[in-house]
């Protein structure tokens, strides 16, 4: 059966029906047209609209139509077809997706697809394409159960980001079982899942890690977080216009906690914005290499630590300034304040709400005195007691040379071409 017999020109000027074969046909009724889908089924003559032309282009008719064919072919009428699955709602993932659209405080609204990442790896492969009305605790456990017991947490991630999503819908359709997940919970039962915390380095070795540190763009960086103790991706992002002085601004949308934050610069902060260069309205540390927007990847730092052997991650530096804190006395809530941690209490933020900047000042000056000063002999006893060596230890004379305080112009040429 002939097939694609009309063009976008005829179908703009046609006055009466025209035919575009395999039984699709643009209907015209005076000044209006549509497009209609004739077909027999079980020896009965059917039709069934596919919408009304121009708003359905010809190449839309046509997918619409080939849509319609399959469903025939299986013995199904695509207009009872059509009305079912509009009954049902749309398709889990599309729905997900314009859930996403209203998670305005997700940080940097779900960018790179980590909040939908769960999801997409786990549930979407079985359950995407079903209709949210299909979902049931049988096909959501059947989903997770693979990863109920091994990845724990990443199986807890993707059932509450889908019970948030469920629950969205329930607002709007009171059909939906806004409780689907809970129950999902129950049916998988509990899990002794034992917490596996960020690597963390003693607070004693910290100043032997820091020298250890080169200075091509992404360890000054990495100098940077480590003298400030802020979240890694406050650093990858941070822009010269944030820059006031001895404080710096981060704006509320690159917070976790929704607001705005100061920190203040020690002096071996500022030293080390000083050795970047390039200031301006851009980014402090760019990389013009990186695929992501130009900026340094947020596993760098992971991927020094590691590659030098040290026994930290990045976020287990937070952890190690935490320990510093106590070991010297810092007040509490000042060394929560430094972490950028939001208060659980929801009585205790309500009264707390200043950011103390000046009293975090010395707490961050005193961090940056003690990371910063080290003798030869301490950075020597360090390397004896830190898992593994680096691949390209500090000779004698770099040593020496950075004890005469160019801490920040070494650089190990060899160990950076790697």
């Amino acid at each position: 059966m002939a097939r694609h017999k009309l063009t976008d020109a005829e179908c703009r000027t046609a006055s009466k029906d025209r035919q575009d074969g395999a039984g699709l046909f643009l209907k015209v009724d005076g000044g209006s047209k549509s497009w209609v889908y004739r077909y027999q089924l079980r020896k009965q003559r059917k039709k069934v609209g596919l919408g009304p032309y121009p708003a359905v282009s010809l190449a839309a008719a046509r997918e619409r139509h080939r849509e319609a064919e399959t469903l025939v072919k299986q013995g199904i009428h695509p207009k009872d077809q059509w009305e079912m699955q509009r009954r049902r709602g749309a398709p889990l993932k599309a729905v997900a997706e314009n859930y996403l659209q209203t998670k305005q405080k997700l940080k940097r609204k779900g960018e790179a697809g980590r909040w939908m990442s769960p999801l997409e790896t786990h549930v979407f492969p079985t359950l995407g394409e079903l209709p949210i009305f299909d979902l049931t605790v049988d096909n959501i456990s059947d989903a997770l159960r693979p990863i109920w017991n091994d990845k724990h947490p990443t199986a807890v991630k993707a059932l509450t980001r889908l019970g948030q999503i469920i629950r969205w819908s329930g607002g709007r359709d009171t059909r939906i079982d806004v409780t689907l997940t809970n129950r999902v919970a129950e049916n998988l039962g509990e899990v002794a899942h034992k917490v596996t915390h960020h690597r963390a380095l003693h607070w004693k070795q910290t100043p032997s890690a820091y020298l250890a540190v080169g200075s091509t763009r992404v360890q000054l960086a990495l100098r940077f977080y480590m003298l400030t103790a802020v979240r890694v991706q406050n650093v990858t992002r941070m822009t010269w216009d944030e820059i006031d002085g001895d404080v710096w601004h981060i704006p509320d949308g690159r917070m976790k906690t929704g607001a705005p934050f100061r920190v203040p610069l020690s002096p071996q902060a500022k030293e080390v914005l000083s050795r970047v260069g390039g200031k301006g309205d851009g980014y402090v540390f760019p990389s013009p290499q990186a695929y992501k927007k130009g900026l340094i990847s947020e596993n760098a730092f992971n991927k020094w630590f590691k590659d030098h052997d040290w026994p930290t991650t990045a976020h287990g530096w937070r952890s190690t300034f935490r320990e510093w804190c106590v070991s010297e006395g810092v007040d509490d809530y000042l060394a929560e304040v430094c972490l950028q941690h939001e208060k659980r209490q929801k009585t205790v933020a309500a009264y707390q709400r200043e950011d103390r900047l000046e009293q975090r000042r010395p707490i961050m000056e005193a961090w940056s005195n003690f990371v910063t000063g080290i003798s030869e002999e301490d950075f020597a006893d360090t390397l004896e007691m830190k898992m593994g060596t680096i691949r390209k230890p500090m000779s004698e004379a770099e040593a020496t040379k950075w004890s005469r305080g160019s801490k920040l112009d070494l650089i190990d040429e060899r160990r950076e071409e790697r």
